[in-house]
């Protein structure tokens, strides 16, 4: 109820939460909703929901959290400075200038709050993250296919050796 009740939107949006009695209408001005998420298991099914998106555990030494879901939507992605978990994702991101990374609570509020009064920006980071997911596509079946060389180059290695 705390963080509920000191989350605001900047252009005077109420907050809400994703229990249907508490999420926030869309305002006359016709802006969107804030979501606060608090109830567990429930993210994954919103990411496409969001323009802006903070991917949590990164303010802290547990780690970030993927950044790739709500990158894949198109979501401007936020995190803070411990994303060791995964690094090659962020540093990605961050290369493409499709993700920012805040330092703690006060940079978040700032970087929230100027990606919002700049939707074009927002816009910007959320295509580049989703262009830079849909880059990454395909990694399943090229590691299978890998496997299968390795497996087939093994077993031919091995018949042959037995042979001689």
């Amino acid at each position: 109820p705390a963080l509920e009740a000191s989350l605001s939107h900047p252009t005077g949006t109420t907050t809400g939460s994703t229990r249907p009695e508490k999420i926030s209408p869309l305002s006359d001005a016709g802006q969107s909703p804030v979501l606060l998420l608090d109830t567990l298991g429930e993210l994954s099914a919103c990411w496409g929901l969001a323009d802006i998106a903070f991917v949590g555990g990164s303010l802290t030494n547990r780690g970030g959290q993927n950044m790739l879901e709500p990158g894949g939507y198109g979501a401007a992605v936020l995190f803070g400075p411990n994303t060791w978990n995964f690094r090659d994702v962020t540093e990605a991101l961050l290369a493409l200038q499709a993700a920012r990374v805040v330092t703690g609570p006060a940079e978040l509020t700032e970087a929230v709050r100027t990606l919002l009064l700049d939707p074009a920006e927002a816009r910007r980071m959320g295509q580049a993250a989703r262009e830079f997911v849909a880059s990454q596509r395909g990694a399943t079946r090229r590691t299978v296919e890998l496997l299968s060389q390795l497996v087939a180059n093994s077993t031919s290695l091995t018949t042959s050796t037995r042979a001689a």
